[in-house]
């Protein structure tokens, strides 16, 4: 019989916030927030840099393994954890280490930090072998090593555990967190004999929430079928808490495909908890993203993001001019991450030929607004459908207090490339720069950045005076302006040789000093321009520069491309540098 809880007790209450938060993080947004914003110049030209390999000392395997023999705990443990580390970092074959391991594991009188150490080695090893010996031990030694070893057994799908998970669930003396392990590794393996011992479990109103919901969970992966009478009844269940008792029925038709499951998840997804409508909209989008059509514009306009989420899924999957229109609007949501959705879902909508109006529409909206948020994605969205009708707008947003919208903004113009808005950008550029070199006023470097690849995109030959003051070594001009500055002077139109030009980028390639150092990017950027401009009196330099001299991969990389078409040499690649795996706790004396 287990005894029952206060249902308004502070730890009851507590654990049921515990199940809601963890079932809403599920439901968050998981939307890549990558920058879309690329610099031209790290994709042209197209560079192949060779993959540098982890360098590891052949000698360190022996004394690793010597280690593990040591009667000493702290060697063994620290060794366990070194062979566990290096096969994350190097996938490196230490499969002789298993014995050993297996014998901290398995012998009484090992410390248990040590065995600790050593079971996770053997996960971490993949060493399935080793199933057995894991399972006594994780029967034998204590809680932690159970919270370890379990997950890893589920996932190798290791038989006899089986049977451990399943007397737990009837155990009355079981523990919260180890009756939590055994119904994970169940749902995991999807063993059917738990179906009814976890159904007892979930309409116990008895039982902690958070035993409940991972329950309800267990049970939606093991039966794809037949249980949508019982969930029905249990959302309905009067018992307290009736939130916990709807999460869960949505969790027992994890896997469920029937139209009877679509009809209850459809009821759900009207729910008044915005949670439980979310979860139910979030698994008829997975089911079938028709089925959430007629709740996806109300759902644009719900207060709550997750539900926003799953109107903003409903309406890329099938869209309609009203629904692009409306799904348009979120462009200035107050989330960042249903902003950028929204922003690639109308990306995606804009190839659709009847769509690409309003998604017009929608960009030359938001870019006349006062809204922030909203001109920054749609600044981003012009460039991504080349909407060349807006570059005056991007022009003026340029001069937009928002950092946010002045970079989106110059992005935009490179992408749409209007030869007409050369002045206007070239002057903003100028202003820009003096600012720098006065050291007044907010200037963005990335902004700037992109400023002048847009004007060499342009082929503004009036900006190469403006170019060439970003080619002497002044921090504050900025890196990203400065490498920026000498790719746009390499792609730029020619009719003769610019000897001091030339000479200028050469002195940048050249610049070893410590203090200050040149940058990188500089020196990269100088090599590829010289080789545009055709500029073979420097050939025999770069070239040995790049067979003579150690240098970063990237610059190697870069001088050898150089070459290549200056003189159609093609030099061997660079040599990676050996990236160390790790700065071990042992290692051989030299």
């Amino acid at each position: 019989m287990v005894r029952p809880l206060p249902m308004r007790s502070a730890a009851h209450v507590m654990t049921l916030a515990f199940v809601v938060a963890c079932l809403a993080a599920s439901c968050l947004v998981t939307f890549a927030q990558s920058s879309p914003l690329d610099a031209l110049r790290e994709s042209d030209p197209a560079l192949s840099y060779p993959v540098a390999q982890y360098a590891m000392d052949p000698a360190l395997k022996q004394l690793w393994l010597s280690a593990l023999d040591s009667p000493e705990v702290d060697m063994q443990r620290m060794a366990a954890e070194t062979i566990a580390r290096s096969q994350e970092v190097n996938s490196s074959n230490l499969v002789e280490a298993v014995p050993s391991l297996e014998r901290i594991l398995e012998a009484k009188a090992s410390h248990p930090a040590a065995r600790f150490a050593a079971a996770r080695a053997l996960i971490v090893l993949d060493s399935r072998d080793s199933s057995g010996k894991l399972l006594e031990a994780s029967k034998s030694y204590g809680s932690d090593l159970r919270l370890l070893i379990e997950p890893a057994l589920a996932e190798w799908d290791y038989e006899p555990a089986r049977a451990v998970w399943l007397g737990r669930l009837s155990e009355q003396a079981s523990r919260r967190r180890e009756l939590i392990l055994a119904v994970r590794g169940l749902g995991v393996v999807r063993e059917r004999k738990a179906l009814n011992p976890l159904l007892e479990i979930i309409n116990d109103s008895r039982r902690h929430p958070d035993v409940r919901f991972e329950a309800a969970t267990a049970v939606g992966q093991i039966s794809a079928t037949g249980l949508e009478t019982q969930a029905e009844k249990l959302a309905r269940s009067p018992g307290t808490p009736t939130s916990l008792n709807r999460l869960c029925a949505i969790q027992m038709l994890l896997t469920h495909e029937t139209a009877a499951a679509a009809q209850l998840l459809s009821e759900w997804a009207n729910d008044d908890e915005p949670l439980i409508a979310a979860t139910a909209m979030r698994r008829l989008n997975a089911l079938d993203s028709a089925l959430m059509l007629s709740l996806a514009e109300s759902a644009l306009k719900h207060p709550d993001a997750r539900i926003r989420s799953e109107g903003i899924e409903s309406c890329i999957m099938h869209p309609t001019t009203d629904k692009t229109a409306a799904l348009g609007r979120l462009l200035a949501d107050p989330d960042p991450a249903l902003r950028e959705k929204t922003r690639e879902g109308l990306l995606r909508l804009s190839s659709v030929a009847e769509l690409k109006p309003v998604v017009n529409d929608v960009v030359k909206g938001h870019l006349q607004s006062d809204d922030w948020k909203g001109q920054e994605q749609a600044a981003i969205l012009a460039g991504g459908i080349d909407l060349e009708e807006v570059a005056n707008r991007l022009v003026e947003l340029l001069e937009s207090p928002r950092v946010e919208v002045k970079s989106a903004s110059a992005w935009a113009l490179r992408k749409v490339a209007v030869k007409e808005t050369i002045p206007a950008i070239l002057q903003i550029a100028k202003n820009q720069t003096e600012l720098r070199k006065a050291g007044t006023g907010t200037v963005v470097d990335e902004q700037v950045a992109h400023l002048l690849e847009t004007l060499g995109v342009l082929k503004a030959t009036e900006a190469i005076p403006l170019l060439k003051e970003y080619i002497p070594k002044h921090y504050p001009m900025g890196v990203q302006s400065r490498s920026a500055a000498i790719w746009a002077l390499g792609v730029m139109p020619r009719e003769e040789a610019d000897a001091e030009l030339e000479d200028a980028l050469m002195d940048r390639i050249l610049d070893f000093a410590d203090r200050p150092p040149e940058m990188p990017e500089v020196k990269q950027m100088s090599a590829i321009s010289l080789a545009r401009m055709k500029s073979t009196s420097q050939a025999e330099r770069l070239r040995g520069l790049a067979v003579n001299v150690p240098l970063s991969v990237e610059l190697g990389v870069a001088l050898r491309w150089a070459v290549k078409e200056l003189t159609g040499e093609e030099l061997p690649p660079p040599t990676p540098v050996p990236v160390p795996a790790e700065d071990w706790f042992l290692v051989p004396l030299q």
